[in-house]
């Protein structure tokens, strides 16, 4: 199955903002070739996002039952940087069979190699 992209920033500065997007979106690119990942859709969070409010992320929860089985995001605080929120998203992720995989040094060695062990 193709995975769905989720990014998101909090930063206020406009030309920031869609620097990191960039920068994020680059990111889960190579991170998906290098792991022969089809990418789905991109899903991008609207400017200037809140903690405990994401309606994008929301919609995939509520949407994308059986449509997809991965969500790749570049690191989990662009779930959320509030800890509760970003455990609930987890959980409800999990709740409807879909793997949140995130890309950034310090997460993503773990998830290469559980993949790889997944596919021997």
């Amino acid at each position: 199955m193709k995975a769905l992209a989720y990014i998101c920033s909090y930063k206020e500065d406009e030309q920031e903002f869609l620097n990191e997007i960039k920068q994020q979106k680059e990111k889960i690119e190579i991170f998906a070739k290098n792991n022969n990942i089809e990418i789905l859709d991109y899903y991008y969070e609207k400017h200037f996002a809140r903690d405990d409010y994401k309606p994008v992320l929301f919609e995939i929860i509520a949407n994308f039952y059986g449509k997809t089985d991965k969500l790749i995001a570049y690191n989990t605080d662009a779930i959320s940087q509030n800890g509760n929120f970003k455990n609930w998203v987890k959980d409800e992720l999990s709740r409807i069979n879909i793997e949140l995989i995130t890309v950034s040094e310090n997460e993503s060695q773990a998830f290469v190699k559980a993949y790889n062990l997944k596919n021997k």
